[in-house]
């Protein structure tokens, strides 16, 4: 994993594979706009990716009402799954949570077309 952050305030519902920088800087855009902690901390961590070995997987999504604590990327065939963990919601609810996470995978062990999901 090269960046996680679970926050109120990102956007939700992106996930990709990142295979350059011209991508990794399309990727930025579209889930930080308007963090730049966000944006700085998401190319920073992508700083060591060598793209002639490894892509980066990109994703976000809304975890409820509760801040993600961690989270996994698992691989099987050419289905590409997150895996959030989290503690129980609280008994109310005023604004969802999302994650923001970037894994880095070797290309070998990325299907050619992955599936999210």
């Amino acid at each position: 994993m090269v960046y996680f952050s679970s926050s109120a305030r990102t956007v939700s519902g992106v996930h990709e594979v990142v295979r350059d920088p011209a991508e990794l800087a399309g990727f930025v855009q579209r889930v930080a706009a308007r963090d730049a902690r966000a944006a700085a901390g998401i190319t920073a961590g992508a700083k060591a990716a060598d793209f002639s070995r490894d892509v980066l997987v990109g994703w976000t999504a809304t975890t409820g009402c509760s801040a993600a604590g961690t989270a996994t990327l698992d691989v099987s065939g050419e289905r590409l799954l997150l895996r959030v963990s989290r503690p129980a919601a609280p008994p109310e609810c005023l604004r969802p949570f999302s994650v923001t996470v970037v894994f880095a995978v070797p290309k070998e062990g990325m299907p050619d077309r992955p599936v999210f999901g």
